[in-house]
């Protein structure tokens, strides 16, 4: 009896040793980081983005302009789409009639001009001038177009806990939030007829 049950004993550990050297003949292993903490992206969907300090302006987007309209339907180009036009120096918008229009208005009537402070990094173009233009002259408009209201300030409001929103010309961050001024804006618009 004492003798079967050290054969079964050999079985059991020698099957043991054999399963545990099966075992460890193979090994892979992968490491991954998701997502990327570094990298360049065709296109990157986001529910919300937040801004954090960064080797540039804090909370700053770099939009590289261009005086080409990005392609409808292309890399997610469509309603809601914002492209900085060096053109006409004017932050544009696509609406929902996939057509691209400038913030504040339609190109018939009046628009947005937005302008930078000269103290910001990067001499950041148009810059804003040292006096406000006056009412009714051209100032920065295009031509046919008058200076017809100044907004003022623009920029961001940012929390302790680092939410941060866009500061529309002329309102306030409150006494929660910080604030941090870009620029300033003016209304662009085209004379009305006398009547």
């Amino acid at each position: 009896m004492k003798k079967k049950i050290f054969l079964l004993l050999i079985a059991i550990f020698s099957g043991m040793i054999t399963v545990t050297s099966a075992q460890d003949t193979e090994s892979i292993t992968f490491t991954t980081y998701y997502p990327s903490p570094y990298g360049s992206y065709n296109q990157l969907d986001t529910v919300s983005l937040n801004i954090v300090n960064s080797s540039s302006a804090v909370g700053s987007i770099n939009f590289q302009g261009s005086n080409n309209a990005p392609t409808t339907g292309v890399n997610g180009v469509g309603e809601g789409s914002l492209y900085y036009n060096t053109g006409v120096h004017q932050f544009m918008y696509m609406d929902n009639t996939n057509t691209w229009k400038r913030f504040g208005g339609s190109s018939s009537g009046s628009y947005t001009h937005y302008c930078f402070n000269n103290n910001l990094p990067g001499g950041l173009t148009p810059a804003c001038p040292a006096t406000d233009y006056a009412i009714d002259s051209q100032g920065p408009c295009d031509t046919g177009f008058t200076v017809t209201r100044i907004f003022g300030s623009w920029g961001s409001c940012t929390n302790v806990a680092g939410l941060q929103f866009f500061l529309p010309p002329g309102n306030s961050c409150g006494t929660a939030y910080g604030t941090f001024v870009v620029g300033r804006a003016y209304l662009c618009s085209k004379p009305q007829p006398a009547t």
